[in-house]
C-alpha cells in the first residue's frame, strides 16, 4: 500500500471521528479535536498522533 494512500485514509477517518479541525493556537499545524472515552478532548495530527507529542510549544498548555 502506498504510503499516499494511508495518509489519506488517516484523514478520512479524522474526518470522520474529529468533533472540530482548526489550526494549533501556538504552532498552526491543522489538528482534529477527537474525544476520548473519559470524556475529554485532545489534539490528532494528520500522523494519527497526538499533537502534544510534536508539538514545539506543548509546555505552554500544560497545567501548572
Amino acid at each position: 500500500m502506498e504510503v499516499t494512500t494511508i495518509e489519506a485514509r488517516a484523514l478520512k477517518l479524522l474526518d470522520l471521528i474529529a468533533e472540530e479541525r482548526r489550526p494549533c493556537k501556538r504552532c498552526n499545524a491543522p489538528i482534529w479535536m477527537v474525544r476520548h472515552t473519559n470524556g475529554k478532548l485532545a489534539p490528532y495530527t494528520a500522523d494519527l498522533t497526538n499533537h502534544f507529542v510534536n508539538c514545539p510549544n506543548a509546555n505552554e498548555f500544560r497545567r501548572k
